[in-house]
């Protein structure tokens, strides 16, 4: 049984069997699905969730970048780690309207690295599987794939990239924290979401040097220390993601009663956080300009 499950894209048949033979050689336990054109790979994307998606770019009427679109709309396939591998790197970035999940990779850099790359994505994707079973088994079992929760973490990487300016903000690792958790965070801002099914603290929180960046991309001033004015970026910040998960819910009709109070600003150094009685579930966060992180912290009924 495969332990992977890749599709390949590709309209020219000598590259795409040179990199099924490289990748089966690489990864013996992955198992390569092939597809002539992007219309070829939607059809086989729609139904069967993959653990990559290696595509090119110029392909005869669609573009590996309008594909990589479609993809994000494809319930197994929404998120998946998408490859744009071709000769034509720097017009696939120009042209793609995506951030998330995404890697270009230049066909003149061999396949061999692009495999490297490609194994790099799976071993990151296993380590996410492994830590959500981890979640999952827990008696104190934290939903992170409720529609609320998955909806608020796919919204903090969007917005985050998208008003900070950024272009590889990632997820890095979940853990599940007991009552009382030190953050080492300098500003925290903390919001009460709630639904007909699940009811929480939510909360995003930067060191001193994470945050005066992203406030400097933000605002367009750079920081020396972290003030009254430039400390409600925290709380602007957490209302975006609030509204685009909202948004983002409404539109997929998958919770009813939504409700959620202002943010509620936390300044200061290590900052410590208490838990609603129940666990809270710590995601990080990569990028550019440091880590960062998000909370999630159920209220027991």
């Amino acid at each position: 049984m495969y332990k992977y499950k890749i599709l390949l894209v590709d309209d020219e048949p000598d590259i795409s069997e040179l990199c099924t033979l490289q990748i089966k050689k690489s990864i013996p336990d992955a198992e390569v699905i092939c597809a002539t054109n992007a219309t070829d790979g939607y059809r086989k994307a729609r139904e069967v969730a993959y653990d990559v998606i290696w595509t090119d770019y110029r392909m005869p009427r669609i573009l590996g970048t309008d594909f990589a679109l479609a993809l994000r709309e494809t319930h197994p396939n929404y998120n998946v780690p998408i490859i744009i591998f071709s000769g034509y790197i720097d017009d696939a970035k120009k042209n793609c309207s995506i951030k998330d999940n995404i890697y270009f990779l230049s066909k003149y850099s061999g396949v061999e690295n692009a495999v490297a790359v490609l194994i790099d994505i799976l071993q990151q994707q296993t380590k996410l599987k492994k830590e959500k079973a981890e979640i999952t088994s827990d008696k104190k079992f934290i939903p992170l794939n409720s529609p609320l929760a998955k909806n608020f973490i796919l919204s903090t990487i969007h917005i985050i990239q998208l008003m900070c300016n950024l272009n590889n903000v990632k997820q890095t690792n979940v853990s599940i924290t007991k009552n009382h958790q030190i953050l080492n965070a300098d500003v925290v801002s903390v919001v009460n979401m709630s639904t007909d099914d699940f009811s929480g603290y939510f909360l995003l929180a930067f060191s001193k040097k994470v945050f005066l960046s992203a406030a400097e991309q933000f605002v367009g001033r750079k920081f020396s220390s972290i003030d009254n004015e430039n400390s409600v970026v925290a709380g602007e910040l957490s209302k975006i993601i609030f509204s685009h998960t909202i948004s983002q819910i409404d539109g997929n009709g998958e919770i009813d009663n939504l409700q959620r109070e202002n943010p509620h600003l936390i300044i200061g150094k290590k900052i410590s956080i208490t838990g609603h009685k129940s666990n809270m579930a710590i995601i990080t966060f990569s990028s550019e300009i440091g880590d960062f992180l998000i909370g999630i912290n159920p209220i027991e009924s």
